[in-house]
């Protein structure tokens, strides 16, 4: 299984673990930082949801499923489209076929899982596991 790889919340860019830069160790908001833009970052899994203001969690929500939401609404035009010229049946078989491809890309995804970041300044370092 492939080392889990990590988004920058602040820049975008892609790192892995072994990439990560490190101010203090001891202090958990400033032992992640990215390697492209230095941000201090914490893991998203590892803060509290109570403490991430909602538009923040919504955005990691759609990023994390950023190509999955777009396939689904590209599978839901291609059925509207289709249901004019070739029927119901037709539409429904768009739908089935694609709801199908999209659940098979989601379990077998493809290598390593991107997980997100956040910054550091969100949460205080004493709330950090």
């Amino acid at each position: 299984m492939a080392a889990p790889r990590f988004r920058c919340a602040h820049c975008g860019h892609t790192f892995g673990e072994e990439e990560a830069l490190c101010e203090d160790w001891t202090d958990p908001s400033r032992s992640f930082l990215c390697p492209a833009c230095g941000e201090r970052l914490v893991r998203a899994e590892r803060v509290a949801a109570q403490l991430v203001p909602a538009p923040l969690r919504l955005r990691v929500f759609v990023r994390r499923w950023q190509k999955e939401l777009v396939l689904a609404f590209a599978v839901l035009c291609a059925a509207l489209l289709t249901e004019p010229m070739w029927g119901d049946r037709a539409a429904v078989g768009v739908l089935g076929l694609g709801t199908l491809g999209i659940v098979l890309r989601v379990l077998l995804g493809d290598g390593a899982p991107i997980q997100e970041t956040l910054p550091a300044t969100l949460v205080d370092a004493e709330r950090l596991h």
